[in-house]
C-alpha cells in the first residue's frame, strides 16, 4: 500500500511540477541566456562581454578617463548605488531593490523606512551578496554605469525573494562611486 500511495504522490508532484515549472536551472539557464542574448541584439548591444556567467556591459566606457580609473579587483573595496530589476525580455520589469531615493516613488514596493539609501560598499570576492553580483564587480572601474543580466542560478535561484518569483532573471543597474585598492 505504501509503495502504491509513493507512486501516486510522485505522479501528482510530477505533473505539478509541468504545469507550474519546477525545472531544473540546467532547464531554466539556458533559456534564460538566450532571452538574454536576444534582448542584448534586439538593442544593438555588441560590446557586452560575459563574465563568469554574469553578462554586463558599460554604457559610459566612452568617457576620457575611462582606462585610467581605477578598476575592481579581488579585495577591492567598491561603493556604488544601484537598482534591481526582474527581467523580462523587453529590458527592465518590476523594481525590487534600489538604493537610489530618487526613484523610490509611491508606486513601488520599496518601503525607504527599511531600506538603507546610502552607496553601498561591499569587499571584492567576499561579499555576502547574490553570485552574480560577486561574478560581475571584479573589472568595474570607478564611474562606470554598469548594467548586468543575471540568470536565476546566480541570483535568487528557486527561492522567492521579497518580489523576485523563484527561477527569476535579474537586471541590476550599478553606479560605481569609488573603488578603494
Amino acid at each position: 500500500m505504501d509503495m502504491m500511495r509513493t507512486a501516486r504522490y510522485a505522479t501528482v508532484l510530477t505533473a505539478l511540477c509541468l504545469a507550474f515549472g519546477c525545472g531544473t536551472d540546467r532547464d531554466i539557464v539556458p533559456d534564460q541566456r538566450t532571452a538574454i542574448e536576444n534582448y542584448l541584439n534586439s538593442k544593438q548591444i555588441t560590446d557586452y562581454t560575459i563574465q563568469d556567467g554574469v553578462y554586463r556591459f558599460v554604457p559610459n566606457d566612452d568617457r576620457e578617463t575611462y582606462d585610467t580609473d581605477p578598476a575592481a579587483a579581488p579585495g577591492d573595496s567598491v561603493y556604488f548605488m544601484f537598482e534591481e530589476y526582474v527581467f523580462t525580455s523587453s529590458g527592465p520589469g518590476q523594481l525590487c531593490y534600489t538604493n537610489k531615493s530618487a526613484i523610490i516613488g509611491a508606486d513601488t514596493v520599496i518601503n525607504p523606512q527599511f531600506w538603507p539609501l546610502d552607496p553601498l560598499g561591499v569587499r571584492v570576492g567576499s561579499t555576502g551578496l547574490i553570485a552574480g553580483l560577486t561574478r560581475g564587480l571584479p573589472g568595474c572601474r570607478q564611474g562606470d554605469s554598469v548594467v548586468m543580466l543575471i540568470t536565476s542560478d546566480l541570483a535568487y535561484g528557486d527561492h522567492p525573494m521579497g518580489v523576485v518569483q523563484r527561477n527569476k532573471t535579474i537586471m541590476m543597474m550599478l553606479n560605481i562611486l569609488e573603488v578603494k585598492k
